[in-house]
This record gives structure tokens, sequence and C-alpha cells, in this order.
């Protein structure tokens, strides 16, 4: 039985179909419970979350968030899903005080604990402990172009691929272009992702001031703001 389950691992291997290890980590609480997964100093591997599950006995608000302050205190261990060890570097941290940072999703968690589960494909953290976000008025940011529901984003040499997600925030002079998108990267300095009611027009310093589009981050924060009752977060990634 041993031999069979390590040829089927190495067969998946060898075809390319090998599944990466998912790493989780989990919190518990009697109201709020914060849950971040930091990426570690000098360290640049590509971390892929995958889900989180949200859940609260008497209903509650579920958040996400990216590139908040580092977070300080009560550092636990992200173990291996189903195996427990050999644990990954990134750092994790429950009933965490990271802050804020750059509000990604958020969620009704109803009551009964049946809980939310949701889908984070596409989302990551990666590079060397470097938070990338881009500024309508910096130089390497250029504009975001919308016409006929598909913008078209220029920044100078922004290092993307297809299948990453961006957030756009501050945006004043159309809301709606305020939201996290999936984009098809189109070129060196450009790429693009789908809008829905965004009015078509160039968006850059010049019309929004205010906005940033971020683009990586050092860290990710999920949990549920309650008081009261019992909540449990579990995020979960490979890499």
């Amino acid at each position: 039985m041993k031999l069979l389950i390590i040829l089927l691992t190495l067969a998946l291997s060898l075809s390319g179909q090998f599944v990466p290890d998912t790493y989780c980590l989990s919190g518990k609480a009697t109201g709020a419970q914060y849950l971040t997964v930091q990426q570690p100093t000098d360290d640049p591997t590509t971390r892929k979350f995958t889900s989180v599950w949200l859940q609260c006995d008497d209903g509650c608000n579920g958040f996400l968030y990216r590139n908040s302050p580092n977070p300080t205190t009560t550092l636990t261990t992200i173990t291996k899903a189903g195996q427990g060890i050999p644990a990954t570097d990134a750092l994790g941290y429950t009933a965490s005080n990271a802050g804020t940072g750059t509000l990604i999703m958020d969620y009704v968690v109803v009551a009964g604990g049946v809980g939310t589960l949701v889908d984070l494909s596409g989302w990551t953290i990666t590079g060397l402990d470097v938070s990338v976000s881009h500024a309508s008025t910096d130089a390497a940011f250029v504009s975001i172009v919308d016409a006929v529901n598909l913008a078209t984003v220029t920044i100078t040499a922004h290092g993307k691929a297809t299948g990453d997600l961006v957030v756009v925030r501050g945006v004043t002079t159309d809301l709606q272009l305020n939201d996290s998108f999936t984009i098809t990267v189109t070129g060196a300095d450009t790429f693009t992702f789908v809008t829905a009611l965004v009015t078509d027009g160039t968006y850059n310093g010049a019309s929004d001031a205010g906005m940033t589009l971020v683009t990586e981050g050092v860290n990710f924060t999920a949990g549920v703001d309650v008081a009261g009752n019992d909540s449990r977060v579990m995020l979960c990634f490979t890499e």
C-alpha cells in the first residue's frame, strides 16, 4: 500500500499535476477574532491563498484586509493541513492586532454556526517583505483607462501575471472603480481587467489624486468583528 502511494505521488509529480501543500491558520474566540499571515523578512516565496472560513454563533460581519501594519502580538504556528508538520516559514498570528490595512472584501456571516466559506483564489503575498502600492501621483502609475467595461492599467514595469488580483481604492470620480479585479497581462507596462458600470474615461493623478492601486502585499488578515458570542476563523494558502 505504501509503495502504491509513493508511485502515485511520483506519477502526479512527473505529470505536472502534483497538488501543492496546503497550510492553514485557525483561531477561536469568544468575541472578535482576526488572523494574519505575515510574509517573513527576506523570503521570496510566493504564498497563494485558497480560502477562508468565517463562523460566529449569533451572526456577525467578516472582513478581509491586505497590507495591514505588521502584527506584534500572539504569534502562533501555521500547520500543514492534515499532516501537522513541516510548517511553513510564513508567520501566523491569532487575535491579530495588525490593524485594518486595505479592505478587500466584507461579508455578512449568518447566525447558527454554519459559517461562510470564501474563495481566495488569485490572492498572494510574495517578495522580500515589501508592500507594493501605487498612488495615482507616482511616476510609475500612468493611468487607468476604462472603455466599454474593460480597464487598461499602465504602470511601468508592473511585474504582474495573468490571474493576479489587484485592488483599486480612493477613486472619487466614479466609485464603481473602487473594487478588486482579476487581471490579464498585455505587456510589461500594461494589464487589463473587466469592469461593470464604470464610466468610460481616464483615471489618473489629475482626476483622482487619492487613488491607490495595490498589487502586492506583505500580509493578509481575515476575521470577524463580533462581541459576546463564539467566533471561529480558518485561513488557508499554498506555497
